[in-house]
């Protein structure tokens, strides 16, 4: 059953109501409206120096006021239910004393058992509400979809986001997810990545925030250019680069470079006018140990069909509950972070995104790494993918070479055991839905045709390496007109069959270990 405190429009007051409570119904003040700045200032301070007691006092404090008519009492003695969810309700479009409410720590609420968020009987967790936007999207009846995107930009500080993918993409188990990762940086990108591969139930923004400049009052996403610069993205232009491509949920796991601010309540509020059904994200600076603990958990939550509240409420209290037993892991043996997760819905939002377990489409986690493995057997000479890491900005490079072609391909060079081979298996997982054909051991036209064909199963193209195979030996040239064939009809683009099944792809085409397939002295006249 909802429980609701509204902070509603014209007159400022404060309504407070659950299922069996008469209801009451405060007038705002300055007093009170003081009183929200005091709690924010002390919150803001523990933030910078933590102390768990004095953040236990401003809950229990901010819990005795809610209590003052025993609506508190009332919820917790069956008013409510596990999870305990209360929505912190305003208008479509909030004031600054709307904001300044939604502003306020209510994750804190103590009584005098501890945090509520804590209580496993209780498992508290509050939703910053707006009126809906729109018709509330039903859950979709695949499994889980997210997009993942992380921002580096030059000159900012580096944040430690492939621990958080592999939080996320380990997180569902046996049952599964669809995850793309787009691995530009930019908005620019992240647009048409959500073009090329549907619209997310999850979109995952991890990089930092900032409140803006005080002429603009516009907080910003710290994102990349395509050339790796800063690019300060407001909430209208991700709105604008979004499109109708609206997820169900924005995680933006993005906090503030400096003081503690009100970047996320800001940047939250205007993402929900813009369309977007719930936004998650930050309330403070977090520590990377921290947030990936906190993913790993919501994303298997969410992976099993739990409601996005739900979902959050049951992450948090795990969090407390794996720092507190695993204090070799975080340093220390209670969490500082569990209150920092914020959860922003519209009215009717923040329920189940997915409701099945049939996958619909985007590759494997495991594509590209599990192709190179299988083909070149026992010498297994690719890093598997939490292995392989610190070379996104070469990744960067040659997608973006992909994405606006220059040249007929990439070249990767260097010594022996540095890396190639698993660089070009992170492209291949990163290109999605293109067949990747691994060229290796065997260079001539007829393994490259031979290849192709067993890679794509398409009887086209067998049939037309039979048939050119008495001619391939004698002339290895016209490989080349055969693979423009190829590339402009049976692989020119995905295609579906009347079942949906999709039966075409463009390749990628991998040619490993280059350098045994160069002539050697001697040899020029041989074509290989």
């Amino acid at each position: 059953m909802p429980i609701n405190i509204t902070f509603a429009e014209g007159e400022p007051r404060l309504a407070l109501n659950a299922p069996g409570f008469g209801g009451s119904v405060w007038d705002v003040d300055e007093k009170i409206l003081d009183r929200f700045r005091l709690w924010i200032d002390r919150y803001r301070g523990l933030l910078l120096e933590p102390e768990p007691a004095a953040l236990l006092e401003l809950g229990r404090e901010m819990y005795g006021w809610l209590d003052n008519s025993g609506f508190m009492a009332h919820v917790l003695s069956g008013g409510g239910g596990v999870p305990l969810v209360i929505y912190f309700s305003v208008p479509a479009r909030p004031g600054d004393h709307q904001l300044l409410f939604l502003e306020v720590p209510w994750e804190l609420l103590a009584d005098s058992r501890g945090f509520l968020a804590g209580d496993p009987d209780i498992l508290y967790t509050p939703v910053r509400r707006v009126p809906a936007a729109g018709t509330p999207r039903p859950p979709s009846p695949h499994r889980l979809y997210t997009v993942f995107m992380a921002a580096s930009p030059r000159g900012v500080d580096m944040l430690d986001f492939e621990k958080e993918e592999q939080a996320i993409q380990t997180a569902s188990g046996s049952l599964g997810m669809d995850m793309v990762v787009e691995e530009s940086g930019s908005l620019e990108g992240l647009g048409e990545c959500i073009a090329r591969y549907g619209v997310p139930d999850v979109l995952h923004l991890s990089c930092h925030g900032h409140p803006g400049s005080e002429d603009s009052g516009d907080p910003v996403l710290a994102m990349e250019t395509f050339e790796g610069d800063p690019d300060h993205v407001v909430p209208k232009r991700l709105a604008e680069g979004l499109g109708g491509s609206v997820p169900g949920l924005l995680f933006l796991s993005a906090c503030g470079t400096g003081y503690p601010d009100n970047f996320l309540n800001s940047y939250s509020a205007r993402m929900l006018r813009s369309g977007v059904p719930s936004v998650l994200g930050w309330g403070g600076s977090v520590t990377d140990t921290e947030a990936t603990a906190f993913a790993g958990q919501l994303y298997r939550n969410l992976s099993r069909s739990e409601p996005v509240t739900g979902a959050v409420a049951r992450a948090r209290a795990a969090l407390m509950d794996e720092v507190r037993s695993k204090p070799e892991r975080f340093g220390y043996g209670e969490s500082r972070d569990w209150h920092l997760a914020r959860l922003y819905a519209q009215e009717g939002a923040a329920g189940k995104l997915s409701d099945g377990r049939k996958a619909r489409g985007p590759r494997s986690t495991e594509y590209g790494h599990k192709e190179f493995l299988d083909t070149k057997g026992s010498r297994v000479p690719v890093a598997g993918r939490w292995q392989f890491v610190g070379r996104r900005k070469y990744i960067q490079r040659i997608l973006r070479e992909f994405r606006e072609p220059g040249h007929a391909g990439v070249l990767v060079h260097g010594f022996g055991s540095q890396g190639k081979s698993s660089l070009a298996a992170r492209v291949a997982n990163r290109l999605g839905k293109r067949r990747l054909v691994l060229i290796y051991n065997h260079y001539d036209a007829l393994s490259i045709l031979d290849a192709i064909a067993a890679e794509t199963g398409s009887g086209e193209i067998w049939e037309m390496a039979n048939s050119e195979r008495e001619a391939l030996e004698k002339d290895p040239a016209r490989i080349f007109p055969l693979m423009k064939r190829i590339l402009e009809t049976c692989c020119a683009e995905v295609e579906t069959d009347d079942k949906g099944r999709e039966v075409s792809h463009p390749l990628f085409l991998v040619i490993d270990d280059f350098e045994q397939a160069l002539d050697k002295p001697g040899d020029r006249d041989q074509l290989h």
